[in-house]
């Protein structure tokens, strides 16, 4: 005798599982370019829209060095370093992933299984 499933159209489904949010976007690479119009976009932003920019990721590398070279007081500091440094590092990016766990999430079964 075989035992064969049936679905029942009368039987709901279960709800859409929620998906994940799309991914940060990633940093300008950090290349030093010489581009002067570059330095003009970084001191025509006031200073809080340069501390946006530089926790969004959106200055380069040649924009963040001439912010710290000339207004240092400006730039938020971690553990006694330059912010825009220290969020580049593993260690930064670690602490932004979600905690993990072992455990491995199976998807929701019916209560109701033909015995085998």
């Amino acid at each position: 005798m075989s035992h064969t499933a049936s679905i029942n159209k009368d039987t709901p489904t279960s709800a859409p599982r929620p998906q994940p949010a799309p991914p940060a976007p990633l940093p300008l690479p950090l290349t030093m370019r010489d581009d002067p119009a570059e330095i003009q976009a970084l001191w025509a932003m006031t200073r809080q829209q340069r501390i946006d920019a530089m926790w969004a990721g959106r200055l380069s590398l040649s924009q963040l060095c001439e912010w710290s070279s000339r207004c240092p007081t400006q730039i938020p500091i971690l553990g006694g370093e330059f912010a825009w440094i220290v969020m580049r590092t593993p260690e930064w990016a670690e602490t932004a992933e979600p905690p993990r766990d072992n455990v491995i999430h199976l998807p929701e079964r019916e209560d109701r299984r033909a015995a085998a």
